[in-house]
């Protein structure tokens, strides 16, 4: 095979015949289009060929000379041409006459080019690839793949309804989260007492990081998210949100968690919210400046989340077991119960809490 009178491959056809075989009537002409494509390789005829060959047993053959006379049609194409109305014997009856239609033939023989589309006709959706035979710069005919793609493109079809509806699900969910919280920081602000203000945007803060989850999976409709898009919405959520006019306190995230189940990111996204938080609102008591930093690492089946933040640090004679504050009780429960994780927190210059936990697809 030669490009620009440049050899760049070679082609050989070899088989191995059984004695006194003879070859059927479907093997004489799969071999014969295999020929003619073969000779048009060796003499450098391209037609555009630039969609994959057939892998699919109930595809069938069919032959057609130049004037559109059908020559032979293997016995899975006569089945799918019965199935659309054609009866009788496809050999010698007319491309054009048998009330299909069959432009992929000839557009393949008007212009010369390969040419592959699905057509939706009689309740089918038939895939038909024509490639015409070309020999002495003449059009010696056409060989046709036909395949019935109808169940395939039906649940293809039925998958696309099924993903639009989890994803309106998941639309509506998360407005319905949003108009829980927004009740909840109505409520907050006719509070008196400052526990019972904190207490009430604390819990809008564990709405809204469900609903982030929610929103993500309305627009991309996957069981599995990128944990970083979810952990950056969530800061930004607190930054607005809980941090006060008054103070400049910055929170960053950084590495990456790599994609995670929808359920667990769920889990992660409350964790995450818990401890940004309770950073937030007890680490830069005495100050007005501070930074939070999120650190995401992933090593294969082990995901790892570090929050840190440079302010106050730990209370004195700081007992984790015996702390009763509910942001924490939940990371416990969340992390160890249902995440099947563990965590850590450190307390110098500043506090870290270290997040470990396996991701189960």
């Amino acid at each position: 095979i030669k490009l620009d009178d440049v050899v760049i491959a070679v082609m050989a056809k070899e088989w191995r015949l059984r004695e006194n075989w003879r070859p059927s009537e479907m093997e004489q002409m799969y071999i014969e289009a295999a020929d003619d494509l073969m000779a048009m390789i060796e003499a450098g005829v391209d037609v555009g060929i630039d969609f994959p060959s057939s892998k699919e047993a109930g595809d069938g053959l069919i032959r057609i000379d130049p004037n559109g006379i059908i020559t032979y049609a293997s016995p899975n194409a006569v089945t799918i041409y019965r199935r659309l109305g054609v009866d009788g014997t496809l050999p010698g009856q007319s491309i054009y006459m048998i009330g299909l239609n069959e432009s992929p033939v000839s557009s393949a023989m008007e212009d010369r080019k390969a040419v592959s589309s699905e057509i939706t006709e009689k309740g089918m959706t038939v895939a038909k690839r024509a490639i015409p035979l070309i020999e002495d710069d003449r059009l010696k005919g056409v060989v046709a793949i036909v395949g019935d793609v109808t169940d395939v493109r039906a649940r293809e079809q039925q998958l696309k309804i099924k993903e639009a509806t989890i994803r309106e699900i998941h639309h509506r969910v998360k407005n319905n989260l949003q108009t829980i919280a927004s009740l909840l920081r109505l409520q907050s602000r006719r509070m008196t007492s400052p526990e019972a203000q904190q207490a009430l945007m604390e819990s809008v803060g564990r709405i809204s990081s469900i609903a982030v989850v929610h929103e993500i999976l309305s627009q991309t409709g996957s069981g599995t998210l990128d944990f970083k898009e979810i952990a950056t919405n969530i800061n930004r959520m607190i930054q607005t949100g809980l941090v006060q006019p008054d103070k400049l306190i910055t929170i960053a995230t950084r590495g990456s968690a790599g994609k995670i189940p929808s359920p667990m990111a769920t889990a992660l996204a409350l964790i995450l919210t818990e401890l940004v938080q309770n950073a937030v609102e007890h680490a830069f008591e005495d100050r007005i400046t501070g930074k939070i930093v999120i650190t995401l690492k992933r090593r294969g089946n082990m995901l790892t989340m570090e929050v840190s933040d440079n302010g106050s640090g730990l209370p004195e004679n700081f007992e984790l077991n015996n702390y009763s504050n509910l942001g924490l009780q939940i990371v416990r429960t969340l992390v160890s119960d249902e995440l099947g994780g563990s965590w850590e927190i450190e307390g110098s210059n500043g506090t870290k809490v270290v997040v470990r936990v396996p991701v189960v697809q």
